[in-house]
C-alpha cells in the first residue's frame, strides 16, 4: 500500500484532479457571481427608476400620503428627516426599506398586502407567499426633505437560472475533476507500461544473458529512446564479455604453465631440494 501512494501515476492523477477542481471551481465562481451581478444591476436600475418617478412627483407637489394613489407597480418607502415612514408600499409591519444600494428581505410578516395602501404594489407582491427579497437604490427629493426608498425583486426567472446554475455546478465541478483524475490515471499507467517491461527485462537479464534486449516501443518518444540507450549498453557489455572469455579459456591451454604460490621456508630443508655445500 504505501508503494501506491508513491506510484508516478496516483500523483499524477491527484495532481490532475486538484488542479481541474481549482480551475473549475473558480470559473463556477466567477460564472455565477457574473449572472447574479447581472441580475442585481437590472434590479437596481429598475429601483433607480422608480425611486427618481417618486422623487419627480415629490419635487412637483405631491405629497408623502398622495402617493399610493400615483404610484403603481413600484415598492417604496418615504421618509422625513428624521427618519419616521410617512408612506410605503406595501405598508411595512416593524420593518423598513431603508438601504444603500443594497439587498433587504421582508418576511411575510413584516408586510401588508391587503392594506389599501398595499393596492399601487400588488402586482409585485402576486403568488408571492415567502420572503420578500428587493435590492433597494436611495433617493433624496430635490429640497432633501424627504428620503426615497424604492425597492424592485431580482428577475425570478433569472434567480431561478443561476440557482439551477449553482445546484449544477456544484455537484458537476467534483465530478469533471474526477473524471479529468480518472483519465490522467490511465493515460499515465498506459504511458508507463513500457517503462514497467524495460524494468522487468532487466531485472531478468544476468550474467549470462546479455544477449538479450529490452522490448522496444517503437514510439519515437523519451522510451523508446531510452530502451534504445539500454539495448547499445547491452550491447556493449555482450561484446565486451564475448571478446574476454576466448582469453581466459586461452590461458592454461596455450602456455601449459601453471603457477605455484611460493612456500614458506622454516629453516629445515626440505627432502626434496638439493642441499647446497657451503
Amino acid at each position: 500500500m504505501p508503494s501506491f501512494w508513491r506510484a508516478t501515476r496516483f500523483r499524477v492523477a491527484v495532481t490532475a484532479f486538484a488542479a481541474s477542481a481549482v480551475v473549475l471551481g473558480a470559473v463556477s465562481v466567477w460564472f455565477v457571481l457574473q449572472a447574479r451581478g447581472r441580475l442585481e444591476t437590472a434590479a437596481a436600475q429598475l429601483a433607480g427608476a422608480h425611486a427618481d418617478a417618486i422623487v419627480q412627483l415629490l419635487n412637483t407637489g405631491a405629497r408623502p400620503g398622495d402617493l399610493p394613489l400615483l404610484v403603481r407597480d413600484s415598492i417604496y418607502e418615504v421618509k422625513d428627516q428624521r427618519g419616521a415612514s410617512l408612506a410605503s408600499c406595501p405598508v411595512l409591519r416593524e420593518a423598513t426599506l431603508a438601504a444603500y444600494d443594497t439587498d433587504v428581505t421582508l418576511r411575510p410578516y413584516q408586510y401588508d398586502r391587503s392594506a389599501l395602501a398595499s393596492v399601487g404594489c400588488a402586482p409585485e407582491l402576486r403568488g408571492l407567499d415567502d420572503d420578500l427579497t428587493l435590492h433597494v437604490v436611495h433617493a433624496d427629493s430635490g429640497d432633501s426633505k424627504y428620503e426615497v426608498f424604492a425597492g424592485a425583486q431580482l428577475d425570478p426567472e433569472g434567480q431561478v437560472a443561476v440557482d439551477s446554475a449553482r445546484t449544477v455546478l456544484a455537484a458537476g465541478v467534483p465530478a469533471v475533476a474526477l473524471l479529468i483524475g480518472v483519465i490522467a490515471w490511465l493515460a499515465v499507467r498506459r504511458s508507463l507500461r513500457p517503462v514497467e517491461a524495460i524494468r522487468g527485462e532487466v531485472a531478468e537479464i544476468g550474467a549470462h544473458d546479455l544477449g538479450r534486449r529490452v522490448p522496444d516501443p517503437r514510439t519515437g518518444d523519451e522510451i523508446a529512446r531510452r530502451a534504445g540507450t539500454m539495448n547499445t549498453m547491452l550491447a556493449r557489455l555482450d561484446e565486451a564479455v564475448t571478446r574476454a572469455e576466448p582469453v581466459h579459456l586461452a590461458s592454461p591451454r596455450a602456455g601449459g604453465i601453471a603457477t605455484r604460490t611460493p612456500e614458506k621456508h622454516s629453516g629445515t630443508p626440505s627432502p626434496a631440494s638439493p642441499s647446497r655445500c657451503p
